[in-house]
Parts: C-alpha cells; sequence; structure tokens
C-alpha cells in the first residue's frame, strides 16, 4: 500500500487526574503505524499556547490537556496545513466537535476514539475499543467498535498463547488502578479487602512514584500492613497478570489486558467514560463490576469473598473472556486505519 500523507499528529491528554490510559493507547497505535513508514509525532500546546512537536517517549511527566477554543483551533488548522499534515489523531477525555468540524472541513482527516459506544463524532474515522459493543454489535459507517480492534503489547500477545492456569485457591491478587492519582481507591482497598484477607499476597502497581504512591507506601508502613508487595513502573506487567490468581482493576486499559489474559477479574468505576466498559465486562460473564467504592463500599469484604470462595465463577470468567477476544487481530485497527487514509 502506497501513502501520500505519511505525516500523522497526535493530540493526547494525560495528567495525574486523567490518568496515562489515553498515552499508553495512542503510543502502541504511533508504534504500529511507524513500522508502515509512517511520520508519527505528539502536537502539544503548552501553558503559553505555543505549539511543540514531540516523539513518543517511554513516559511523559508533564500533563497535557488539548484547550476548547476557537482561535487556538485556527491556530492548529494554520499550524497543521503549515507542515503539510492530512491525519490527526484525537485520544482526549472530551471531543473538541469544533475542531473536528474545522479541520474535517478543510480536507484533513480526523482520528477519534470515543469515550462512550453511543458517542456521535464526525471525525472520517472513529474509534471504540469498548465491550459494551460487544453487546450490542453496532455497525455504524466509518466506525471500528468493539475490542476486536484493540492493540496489545508484544508481551501480552506471548502471554495469552501461555496455557490458562487453573485455580483452586486464590494465593496472589494484584491490583492495578491506572497511572491517576487515586490514593483514596488504594486506601479503600486496602482497608476493605486487603486486611481483611491477610492470607492472600495482594501486588498494588503504580506507574510512577507519583503523589498515590508516596502516600500508599507511607500508610501501609504506618498501619504494618505486611501482605502487600508494591511494583512501580513495571517492565512486565503482562507476566505479572499471568501469575496473578486474580486482578483487581479499574475500568480504563487494564481491565482489556486481564481479559484478554484470559484472567479473572474485578472491576472498579473510577470515572463516567469507565461505566460502559465495567457494565459490559460483567454482562459478557468475564468479570465482576463493583462499581464506584468510593460512594458505595459497605459490603466491600463480603462481595469479595463471594468471589474468591467461588472457583466454578472464576472459571466461567477465564472461559468468557477467551470467547470476547475471539476475532481479535492486533494489526486489524492499523490496516482499517491505513485503507482510509491512503
Amino acid at each position: 500500500m502506497i501513502l501520500k500523507n505519511k505525516k500523522i499528529f497526535f493530540f493526547i491528554d494525560y495528567s495525574d487526574t486523567i490518568g496515562v490510559g489515553h498515552y499508553s493507547r495512542s503510543s502502541l497505535i504511533a508504534k504500529e503505524l511507524k513500522k508502515k513508514n509512517l511520520i508519527v509525532k505528539i502536537l502539544k500546546i503548552n501553558k503559553l499556547n505555543k505549539f511543540e512537536i514531540c516523539d513518543f517517549n517511554k513516559f511523559l511527566h508533564e500533563k497535557n490537556i488539548l484547550p476548547k477554543s476557537k482561535i487556538i483551533n485556527r491556530k492548529i488548522l494554520k499550524f497543521i496545513n503549515y507542515h503539510k499534515v492530512k491525519t490527526v489523531v484525537l485520544d482526549t477525555l472530551n471531543q473538541n466537535k469544533s475542531l473536528i468540524n474545522l479541520l474535517e472541513n478543510n480536507n484533513i482527516k480526523t482520528i477519534s476514539f470515543l469515550s462512550s459506544p453511543k458517542e456521535n463524532s464526525y471525525s472520517s474515522i472513529n474509534v471504540s475499543f469498548s465491550p459494551y459493543n460487544n453487546l450490542f454489535n453496532y455497525n455504524k459507517a466509518n466506525h471500528y467498535l468493539g475490542v476486536s480492534y484493540i492493540l496489545f503489547k508484544k508481551n501480552f500477545i506471548s502471554y495469552r498463547k501461555f496455557k490458562i492456569r487453573n485455580i483452586s485457591k486464590i494465593k496472589k491478587v494484584t491490583v492495578i488502578l491506572g497511572g491517576s492519582v487515586n490514593d483514596d481507591y488504594f486506601k479503600i482497598i486496602i482497608n476493605k479487602i486487603i486486611i481483611f484477607f491477610n492470607k492472600i499476597n495482594f501486588r498494588l502497581f503504580f506507574y510512577s512514584r507519583n503523589a498515590s504512591f508516596i502516600k500508599i507506601n507511607k500508610y501501609l508502613k504506618e498501619n504494618k500492613i505486611t501482605n502487600v508487595k508494591i511494583i512501580v513502573n513495571s517492565k512486565n506487567i503482562a507476566k505479572e497478570f499471568y501469575y496473578s490468581d486474580l486482578i483487581i482493576t479499574s475500568g480504563g486499559y487494564s481491565s482489556f489486558e486481564a481479559s484478554f489474559l484470559k484472567k479473572p477479574f474485578v472491576t472498579i468505576q473510577m470515572s463516567k467514560n469507565q461505566k460502559y466498559n465495567c457494565l459490559a465486562f460483567e454482562k459478557l460473564g468475564a468479570s465482576i463490576n463493583l462499581g464506584d467504592i468510593k460512594k458505595n463500599n459497605k459490603m466491600l469484604p463480603k462481595s469479595f469473598e463471594k468471589i474468591i470462595y467461588n472457583t466454578e465463577l472464576l472459571t466461567k470468567m477465564t472461559r468468557n473472556s477467551k470467547k470476547i477476544f475471539k476475532y481479535w487481530h492486533n494489526e486489524k485497527l492499523i490496516n482499517s486505519i491505513l485503507e482510509k487514509i491512503k
């Protein structure tokens, strides 16, 4: 396939509040597009509203949020035209519909990631990985919907091929809640689950030594909680997932990773955008959704107890996750994008 338009700019939202899920998703896509000889860059707008063209790094420490302003939108259009870019990816928390319309009306194709499977967009390409799409089998023009389009790192693909581990007893539980500041959720899990089940080894994952890590590390030491190990910026999360008996995760990217590795998992809704993922994974029989535990956690110990001692339920969750990814292929989305922008 010969591509005339070889430059692609990405707008990506990430911060301590949002986390790094958008960045992680886009970096996987950018990596695959680079293999097809495309030039992929992040376009950042700094505090002075000046543009910065950045490479995809291993981790970005400064926050980046796409501002919504008609004046800035026009500057973006001018900047993109100057650099002869004909495709723009918007992986943001909320859609900037006015920017999308402006770019599309000026013959610049946009690729939007929808925060909800019911959301509409005027982009040339619209993507939603939500398993909610698998439930209702939505079929819309210019939309790539469902888990079959999602991308995973190589080590996840490798571990997926490994034999499914039989679970007779829960001994090791992984807790991963994304890259946002989330110590309040971790404390609820510690107080309502970890201290009640002290014979289980829990592993808490953090993407960096951020404020949440510092607070939780201190909290564990002060309360002398010993059945916990903290892991920061693991180089092989797939391996950690594979050797876990159960995973507690948010409704973000890690929920897809848990399901992809055919692991029984429990979801916690930490934002409105995660609602459909949490509900759909439970409806598909791959997980148990605990909802927003900040609003309701009185029954959390009993709910967790019912899960860990129900081996039949855990086995069904594993089988159902296998079914969910039956039609998955790691290059499905990339090939679809290339076909649209050629």
